[in-house]
């Protein structure tokens, strides 16, 4: 009896316990076309009717995209260190996922292409040489790079996943891998300007990434990415996204 009684107790203990706790209003951040009331989730690839249509986000540089490179190991072919800095950056995507559950607590976007002014982006700074950026694309025609949202609001991480891009620096071609490179999320409720700052940004701070230049052998390097890249663009008529 003794032994049915505290089983009864313990069970209800972990229910109140249970009350108690709060409840996270979507296991995954979730794309909104606004923050107050009458706000609509954005239209992801599996949104009826008309599937496969998703709304589309363009996202630009607010100061200036700092690539730092380091390579690793001594090489006479090439600088042990090099920053490559861009004013001109923008790339677009697509929502894939957009639910409350998302996949695996995290929600989606496409990054299906982006472009760095060639005449913006420039070795060590204004008074250095161009450097072209490219976006690594495959022969069908796909850059299959995708970002993911994860966490609870306010605190909600975004991170690059397969994006590619290559910088010609001076005659020699190195390329960057960005895999679960990470940036925080800060949405604009207030003072919220379209088009323009103050805006829904992504906002990366020395985020670590990797890859090689031409050589033989390869020259392999570890790189910094700091950037803020703000909301400029949507498919919607509010130019802005609520991320939450």
């Amino acid at each position: 009896m003794k032994r049915c009684l505290m089983s009864a107790l313990s069970a209800g203990v972990l229910v109140a316990l249970l009350a108690m706790a709060p409840v996270s209003a979507s296991a995954a951040p979730e794309f909104w076309s606004e923050a107050g009331p009458g706000r609509e989730l954005l239209r992801s690839v599996s949104s009826v009717p008309s599937k496969d249509q998703p709304a589309s986000i363009e996202f630009n540089n607010s100061g200036e995209v700092s690539f730092l490179v380091h390579t690793i190991g001594k090489t006479k072919e090439f600088k042990e260190e090099f920053v490559v800095l861009c004013n001109e950056f923008e790339y677009g995507t697509t929502v894939l996922t957009n639910n409350p559950e998302g996949i695996g607590g995290e929600n989606k976007l496409a990054l299906p292409w982006g472009v760095a002014e060639t005449d913006s982006c420039q070795e060590g700074g204004a008074s250095g040489p161009a450097v072209p950026v490219y976006f690594d694309t495959t022969a069908a025609g796909v850059v299959p790079a995708t970002i993911t949202f994860s966490g609870v609001y306010p605190a909600i991480k975004a991170t690059l996943h397969k994006l590619r891009l290559s910088m010609q620096v001076g005659k020699v071609f190195c390329t960057s891998t960005f895999e679960n490179t990470s940036g925080e999320v800060v949405d604009v409720r207030e003072g919220f300007v379209e088009e323009t700052t103050p805006n829904t940004s992504i906002q990366f701070i020395r985020a670590p990434f990797t890859g090689t230049c031409e050589g033989k052998p390869l020259i392999k390097f570890s790189g910094l990415l700091t950037a803020n890249l703000f909301v400029e663009t949507m498919s919607t008529t509010t130019d802005t996204v609520w991320i939450e």
